[in-house]
């Protein structure tokens, strides 16, 4: 697989952790970093879920027409959560894994 890690799907991550060491795994991971902290993701911050974000800003914001990427690490991605769910009227979380 050639594809850059930064551009791998959840899907193709699991498909990658199924035929590779852990060790090979992390070095893959290593090549994403944090955007907040800058610390190289490892399996873990991968297999977090929805902590990756590659956003095109339309209108009627002041970041009109740019394109924001973030990668966020377990730590920084609930610091961000610690911050934004506060803030909200109408609470985000919508369901919790009681398994």
């Amino acid at each position: 697989m050639c594809k850059k890690a930064e551009e791998m799907s959840f899907k193709e991550w699991e498909e990658y952790l199924h035929g590779h060491s852990s060790k090979e795994v992390d070095e893959k991971a290593a090549e994403i970093k944090c955007t907040m902290c800058g610390k190289p993701f490892d399996s873990i911050d991968v297999f977090l879920g929805d902590n990756r974000y590659d956003l095109w800003v339309g209108y009627g914001s002041v970041h009109d027409d740019e394109r924001i990427k973030f990668n966020f690490c377990c730590e920084c991605f609930d610091k961000v959560l610690d911050t934004i769910i506060p803030m909200c009227k109408i609470d985000p979380i919508v369901d919790y894994d009681v398994g």
